[in-house]
């Protein structure tokens, strides 16, 4: 029988095909260089016995930071423009005309000569004591 091209080319495309698949042992590990020693036993470990936890120690009552005290105490006070908070108010009265405690406060405010200083100075001490 004689071979063909095509014969030859199928015979060498099958080998090729059972090489493929052909595996490769796994590496050998090393073998150990001597004797396996164990490590020498360690003695045990002393912890010694911990105290108690204490209960937390409460706090002292804060003492109050505020203190009564008088607008002329205040530094400044009497050399402050207080015409510039002036704006301020009004417009914090806005929002708080609906509530009682300020309708009253508000409508003094609202009636103030606001150009006038002194009489701004004297509505903060007569209604924010």
């Amino acid at each position: 029988m004689l071979s063909t091209p095509r014969s030859v080319t199928a015979s060498l495309a099958f080998v090729a095909f059972l090489a493929a698949c052909s595996t490769t042992p796994p590496p050998q590990a090393p073998k150990p260089a001597g004797p396996v020693t164990m490590p020498a036993p360690v003695a045990p470990v002393y912890v010694p016995e911990q105290p108690a936890p204490q209960q937390p120690v409460q706090p002292p009552a804060p003492t109050p930071l505020m203190t009564p005290t008088t607008f002329s105490a205040l530094p400044g006070w009497e050399q402050d423009d207080l015409r510039q908070a002036w704006p301020a108010l009004l417009q914090s009265c806005r929002g708080l005309n609906g509530k009682a405690d300020w309708k009253a406060v508000c409508a003094a405010a609202r009636a103030l000569d606001a150009s006038d200083g002194t009489a701004v100075r004297r509505f903060f001490e007569t209604w924010f004591v």
